[in-house]
């Protein structure tokens, strides 16, 4: 019935009242009839399938299951009170699901597809399946962040799948939303970026939730010779030398209120999935320092699961090379009281408190801290806060540092996998500096400083000192306005709390007044 294109059945003539289910297919039908809305009665499970020519269904109060198969010409569905699963494969046109208030599961099929459709919003099914393109799934399994959110998020229980060569079902997005809004996908970076995306689907907004990069940025890498690139990127991730480094020491300042700060030292674990289920992985540690652009300036691997947040700090390169003098050497800050502070990075609490790494002041029992430890907490902690946006940035982006995806196969493979994921995220940051200095030169060589920290130099001593500097200097940091609340390092009661936040503020505003008079 290929020519098939009316089918005359007007309301008023009963017929069929026991057919249950019908398969209207490979035809050129125009509409469906109303006598087969009206009069089937015991019609259940309605199914179209190469019907070229029907734009519209209707008025079915009986139907509780309809397939609707590479149908193009279909445009809406509406009024199927009883309707509770629903099937469209391949129906390109279709943008309008209406009164369908008993739909329990819609199972949608479109490779082509590039957004979900807008009538997702509206619809309250329970259950989503979804078959789909590398390039949708990946918008989902972006989650909150990512453009189809709001079409999806509110549906209980969604599972979406996207094929790779002859495995229709190679990589999956699963979503819970009584789960706390639980998403799980294995959907890797590399399985996107090896998908043709078309104009529509590489939008700034699009592009971004999924890449993490601006599209500029991806577009600019890419026609870069992949030597040039690859030995840049390993420039960006050395010490920066000594020009670079007066650079980041003036934005810590300007920013954070930290003269001759070098970089903030944070610690996080890399926990990459297993090949095996049953096999737990505590992963690695990673020890990097980080500069005010969030940029990687040294990063530092341990041995999996055998170290802590201690020993991999003796173990790095930034921990000997500081200690005997061949790394944040150069030159010394004159501060108010005449002493002289030498280059240093700042840490959490979590690590020992030495001349060139500076940690927060702790509460000691029944003590208040003074107004100058305060407001160095307070700059301390604005700049660690940028250390932790980094690192999520880091693992946000390349989703295999979260076990995500493609899992490293041995030690070897792990070491590469961190160490050019780190030389990628300070690609992207250089490249979206809207107005950054270009990158070092192949030439320009890292030199040491002049001046050589002393060895025996007090750590409490240079933090007091420093601390104080910034109460007397009354340095303004940007940092503290942003900062909502200073954490505490230690534990104290409510009431401490309090009062320390009260003498930072008298403290902050002293410092006003004093760079107002001057």
């Amino acid at each position: 019935m290929v020519e098939w294109e009316e089918w005359e059945w007007e309301e008023q003539v009963k017929a069929m009242p026991r057919l249950e289910k019908i398969v209207l297919g490979n035809c050129k039908l125009k509409r469906v009839p109303p006598g087969l809305a009206c009069n089937a009665r015991a019609l259940k499970c309605l199914v179209l399938q190469d019907v070229q020519l029907v734009c519209y269904l209707e008025n079915f109060p009986f139907v509780v299951e309809l397939e609707v198969i590479r149908s193009p010409g279909l445009e809406r569905i509406t009024n199927l009170p009883s309707l509770q699963k629903l099937t469209i494969i391949n129906c390109s046109k279709l943008k309008v699901l209406d009164r369908i208030p008993a739909l329990e599961r819609l199972v949608l099929e479109d490779y082509a597809m590039e957004k979900l459709p807008e009538y997702m919003q509206d619809i309250k099914s329970r259950h989503l399946q979804l078959d789909c393109r590398v390039w949708l799934l990946a918008q989902l399994a972006a989650g909150q962040s990512g453009t189809e959110w709001d079409k999806f998020s509110h549906v209980e229980h969604v599972n979406a799948y996207a094929h790779h060569g002859s495995n229709r079902r190679k990589w999956y997005m699963v979503y819970t939303k009584r789960d706390n809004f639980k998403l799980d996908s294995n959907i890797s970076s590399s399985a996107v970026f090896q998908e043709t995306l078309s104009s529509s689907m590489v939008d700034a907004e699009g592009f971004e939730s999924v890449y993490k990069m601006r599209k500029s940025t991806f577009n600019y890498v890419c026609s870069l010779d992949p030597l040039l690139v690859w030995t840049r990127a390993f420039d960006l991730l050395n010490w920066p030398c000594t020009s670079e480094m007066e650079k980041i020491k003036h934005k810590f300042y300007k920013v954070y209120g930290l003269p001759n700060c070098c970089g903030v030292v944070h610690t996080a674990r890399i926990k990459f999935g297993s090949q095996n289920p049953d096999t737990e992985n505590d992963g690695m540690l990673m020890q990097t320092v980080i500069d005010p652009d969030m940029r990687l300036t040294n990063c530092w691997q341990g041995l999996p699961g055998s170290m802590d947040q201690s020993s991999i700090l003796h173990d790095s390169w930034l921990f000997k090379s500081s200690e005997n003098g061949a790394c944040l050497n150069s030159s010394k800050l004159k501060l108010s009281d005449g002493s002289d502070v030498g280059e240093y990075v700042i840490g959490d609490a979590g690590y020992p408190l030495l001349p060139w790494l500076l940690t927060p002041y702790q509460l000691e029992k029944d003590l208040s801290l003074s107004d100058s430890k305060v407001e160095f907490n307070s700059r301390h902690h604005g700049a660690i806060v940028i250390a932790q946006k980094a690192l999520a940035r880091l693992k946000d982006t390349w989703k295999c540092l979260q076990g995500e995806g493609w899992h490293p196969n041995n030690q070897l493979e792990v070491f590469w996998t961190v160490k050019t994921c780190c030389l990628l995220h300070n690609i992207v940051i250089y490249m979206e500096e809207e107005h950054g200095a270009g990158m070092r030169s192949d030439q320009e060589q890292y030199t040491s400083g002049k001046v050589r920290q002393i060895a025996d130099e007090d750590a409490v001593r240079v933090r007091d000192a420093l601390s104080r500097h910034m109460m007397e200097s009354g340095a303004h940091t940007m940092a503290a306005k942003d900062a909502q609340e200073v954490v505490p390092v230690a534990s104290g009661s409510g009431d401490d709390n309090k009062e320390q936040e009260e003498r930072r503020r008298q403290g902050a505003d002293r410092g006003k007044e004093k760079a107002h008079d001057s």
